[in-house]
């Protein structure tokens, strides 16, 4: 199995988890996607030979979006709208937990979709 592969299905694994947590109505499910979306810049990025986890323990997150920022727009894009309403949701600035839980799941989905139909797995 390619680390794409790996990556790509602890991204569905992950996701999986959160969809349970939403049913359960806990707003860790918001966490738990967000996981999911990093492993699906995770797969991306190891199709270019690159391990932010391993190499960059520290400061991953850095490298993580400044590689999205040259190659992946649309990832980043997305990232910075689940961190917003992760963040709205964690500090219960957020009126609409479930809607907002959606809204994020729809995102990961979205681009876990794309991922599995890009590399045809």
């Amino acid at each position: 199995m390619s680390n794409l592969q790996w990556h790509a299905r602890q991204a569905l694994a992950i996701l999986n988890i959160a969809e349970g947590e939403q049913l359960k109505k806990t707003y860790v499910s918001s966490y738990i996607t967000l996981r999911s979306f990093e492993e699906i810049i995770d797969a991306y990025s190891a199709k270019e030979g690159l391990h932010f986890h391993d190499k960059f323990t520290v400061t991953a997150w850095e490298h993580r979006i400044e590689w999205m920022r040259i190659h992946r727009k649309d990832l980043l894009c997305d990232w910075k709208l689940l961190v917003e309403l992760y963040s709205l949701i964690s500090t219960g600035r957020d009126t609409d937990n479930e809607c907002s839980i959606s809204k994020m799941m729809k995102i990961v989905n979205r681009h876990l979709k794309m991922l599995i139909e890009d590399y045809d797995f």
